[in-house]
């Protein structure tokens, strides 16, 4: 049993060396980042995962990332969750620790938006606006027997 553990032990240290030597040694190999996507559009409040893949001669190696967000009031980005804060396009770097190797998202956040149906006078309906957006007060006028004017 103690062997056994000392050879696990003795492949887990080759195997995290090579990661780290794959991830950090410029050996003139061809490095590349993929992410998916490299743009999308998200609703404020709603969250999208970046598929990240980093390849040394076409070979995916395991390492760290690193995220940077152009406009933190329109996005906000944690271990490759993006969030909708605000209204806005931004972008997103995405970057190979210790690596000079990076790619960027554009991320545009548009509005809520939902429908408003009144239903005035014991059922007639009447749709004075066709949307609204979330946070924003719209006031309506006291309704008069007849309904709005």
């Amino acid at each position: 049993m103690f062997k056994f553990k000392k050879i696990l032990l003795i492949f887990i240290f080759i195997f995290s060396l090579f990661t780290f030597i794959a991830c950090n040694k410029d050996t003139g190999s061809t490095k590349e980042l993929v992410i998916s996507p490299e743009t999308c559009t998200i609703k404020i409040g709603e969250t999208k995962t970046l598929e990240r893949t980093y390849k040394v001669d076409g070979a995916v190696v395991g390492c760290s990332y690193e995220y940077e967000t152009s406009d933190e009031t329109v996005v906000t980005v944690n271990d490759g969750v993006i969030t909708g804060i605000a209204v806005g396009t931004a972008t997103v770097k995405v970057t190979v620790k210790d690596v000079d190797v990076f790619k960027t998202c554009t991320v545009n956040v548009v509005t809520n938006k939902a429908g408003l149906t009144l239903n005035l006078d014991g059922g007639t309906s009447a749709t004075p606006m066709t949307e609204y957006t979330m946070g924003v007060v719209t006031t309506l006028p006291t309704p008069t027997k007849d309904g709005y004017r």
